[in-house]
């Protein structure tokens, strides 16, 4: 959901999707927890999603025929949105949400 809402030319994650994203992330980081993962573990396991993000993000550029100063703000815009993720999935797996 998080290249859907990235590949949409111009388009910033729509509020109302975002917070069903952060929401899927609360609940990964609390099942998570209820398994017994460590908080270093789960966000490991995150990083890994966040790298995939990234590959593909590239893969998105390469194949819109970005230029530099527009594929630098669709991963500014992607770092951020992967930034706020990874605090609702710790949030969650501390119990918080």
């Amino acid at each position: 959901m998080v290249l859907e809402q990235l590949n949409q030319e111009g388009a910033h994650p729509a509020t109302g999707k975002f917070a069903e994203l952060a929401a899927s992330a609360a609940e990964f980081g609390r099942r998570a927890a209820a398994l017994g993962a460590s908080l270093s573990e789960t966000v490991e396991t995150f990083g890994r999603f966040r790298a995939a993000l990234v590959g593909e993000l590239a893969v998105m550029a390469r194949r819109r025929r970005l230029d530099t100063r527009e594929a630098t703000a669709l991963l500014v815009e992607a770092e951020h949105a992967a930034d706020r993720l990874l605090l609702a999935l710790m949030n969650g797996h501390l119990g918080q949400t």
